[in-house]
């Protein structure tokens, strides 16, 4: 389940105090490898980027496929689930964040996850740079939508975490102008949940681009007002 739902980038301020009061034998971050926040508390690491000034254990893994999943779950039977999972801004970046929502609770008994709102992946002129950085990165002057490397974009409606593939169509669609700056507290706006036992989730639409472009756009339009 879902629980502790929170639209201000505050979560990790309770995640300390809690890990530090719980003192758990086995905290992992999954996908952080980049930047353990947690580091004093975290004792295992899976990612396919190897950290590189952090004392935890590192387990390598592509935690978009099966095969390298299936290689955590093996260690896991052995060793014991881990006591709590921290998986933060992982989601929106990688090709399958479906697989590790389903691996997550087989892995650990608890967890928390934050990612950025959807407020700050469709508002314009969070990630644009200087005309330099735009001109070096190859992309032309223009505001764009949120941030360029992330593929989905996350929301949470009756606890429930929804997923929305980020497409092309939203740089040109009409009906997203509630998503501004002015909208939100911070320039890097995070929602974050804690979840225990399982993490109820569903893609938009089963994951299915149809019946056809149009329909497709304006009920994803609809649906991704819902909710945080």
């Amino acid at each position: 389940m879902i629980y502790d739902i929170k639209d201000k980038s505050d979560g990790r301020n309770a995640i300390f105090e809690f890990l530090c009061n719980r003192k758990f034998k086995s905290v992992v971050d999954v996908g952080g490898g980049l930047n353990i926040w947690a580091s004093p508390y975290v004792t295992h690491c899976i990612d396919i980027n190897q950290p590189k000034k952090y004392e935890c254990k590192f387990l390598k893994a592509d935690i978009s496929t099966q095969r390298d999943w299936d290689n955590i779950r093996s260690i896991v039977a052995f060793t014991g689930k881990f006591d709590f999972s921290i998986c933060t801004h992982v989601l929106e970046d990688i090709a399958n964040p479906s697989l590790v929502l389903q691996m997550l609770p087989q892995i650990s008994h608890m967890g928390f996850v934050s990612f950025p709102s959807k407020h700050a992946e469709i508002c314009r002129g969070i990630e644009c740079g200087t005309p330099e950085d735009q001109a070096a990165w190859g992309i032309g002057g223009g505001k764009y939508r949120g941030y360029f490397h992330h593929r989905w974009i996350l929301t949470i409606l009756d606890y429930k975490l929804r997923l929305f593939p980020k497409l092309n169509f939203i740089e040109y669609i009409n009906g997203l102008e509630w998503a501004t700056r002015e909208n939100k507290d911070a320039h890097f706006h995070e929602l974050s949940f804690w979840w225990k036992d399982d993490i109820p989730f569903e893609i938009f639409n089963d994951d299915f681009m149809g019946p056809d472009g149009g329909t497709y756009m304006k009920a994803w339009r609809t649906e991704i007002i819902k909710g945080y």
